[in-house]
């Protein structure tokens, strides 16, 4: 009985095996990072399938999301592109983003004095053309801040035209949306390209799409002459024909009848276009050289009687 007392007491412990152990978290950032991967690619998905308006507003918004270059957002329309009620029409149509003239990324900053008039006009010429209650052309008008300065687009649709197909009369009803737009333009300093659009389908008449494109830019420059713009301000008139549509995937679709005006940040150096400075040292030089090229002069100097001087 004493001896059982003396014996030592062996507790044996056994370790539990239940459930799976540790594996660590490698596998969460893999995860992590297929959520994110796939987060991407339904943004660009999403970004592919909308209209160059919408697409322009995105860009402007992460180059300056405070808004800290145009003092603040701007409703850009998504245009008919999107099946929306156009920059002038109601519901959800618009989207509220910055559309400041920014230089872009990796841009040296432009001169900034003339962006708060162009700006400026943009309001203007929204407020004159909603007035006119022109609820037809209302949503084929698009004013969109671009690189080079002010966009303003008119296209056509399948039920409206701008012009009768294969001619350059502009219609009646489009009259007095082309007045008021040149009446604005004309109270700007800046300059003003003027370009024309077809769609793909084959030109009627004696024309060909290109013709057609630069006669309906050149009639529409005639009629804004006529109505405000100053002469010396349009610097160039461009026909496109179809080889710059609007919907890419849709070449003969009547949006991609339009005709734009580009009012310019005039202040530009390198714009195409510009003829380059004739006080150039480069240009000199090639001035020089063709001079050379065309040997003495063979022009007759006359006498203080009169006479012509003959060469000794």
């Amino acid at each position: 009985m004493a001896d059982a007392e003396k014996r030592p007491i062996i507790i044996i412990k056994k370790k539990g095996h239940g459930g799976h152990g540790h594996h660590g978290g490698a596998w969460k950032v893999a995860f992590a990072d297929f959520v994110t991967a796939m987060m991407a690619l339904f943004m660009v998905l999403w970004l592919v399938a909308q209209s160059p308006q919408t697409k322009s507003a995105v860009g402007a918004y992460f180059r300056d999301p405070l808004g800290i270059e145009s003092g603040g957002n701007t409703e850009i329309n998504t245009g008919p592109n999107t099946g929306g009620a156009g920059f002038f029409g109601g519901g959800n149509t618009a989207v509220a983003v910055d559309t400041s003239f920014s230089a872009g990324n990796g841009a040296e900053q432009r001169p900034t004095k003339e962006l708060p008039e162009l700006s400026n006009a943009r309001s203007r010429l929204t407020q004159a053309l909603m007035a006119l209650h022109m609820d037809s052309w209302a949503r084929h008008v698009e004013l969109t801040a671009v690189e080079d300065g002010l966009r303003i687009e008119i296209q056509d649709s399948d039920d409206l035209q701008l012009f009768a197909p294969g001619s350059t009369k502009i219609a009646a009803d489009a009259r007095p949306m082309l007045t008021t737009i040149a009446k604005e333009v004309g109270l700007l300093p800046n300059h003003v390209v003027i370009e024309g659009h077809t769609d793909a389908s084959p030109a009627s008449g004696r024309v060909d799409n290109w013709v057609l494109s630069t006669e309906r830019a050149n009639a529409a420059r005639k009629f804004l002459l006529a109505a405000g713009v100053r002469d010396e301000q349009v610097v160039e008139v461009r026909g496109y024909a179809e080889r710059r549509p609007r919907l890419w995937h849709k070449p003969e679709d009547a949006r991609n009848r339009r005709i734009s005006i580009l009012v310019m940040i005039n202040d530009q150096p390198g714009r195409e276009g510009d003829e380059p400075e004739s006080g150039h040292p480069l240009i000199q030089r090639l001035r020089a050289l063709d001079l050379e090229a065309q040997g003495p002069s063979n022009e007759l100097e006359l006498e203080p009687d009169g006479k012509v001087a003959l060469p000794p």
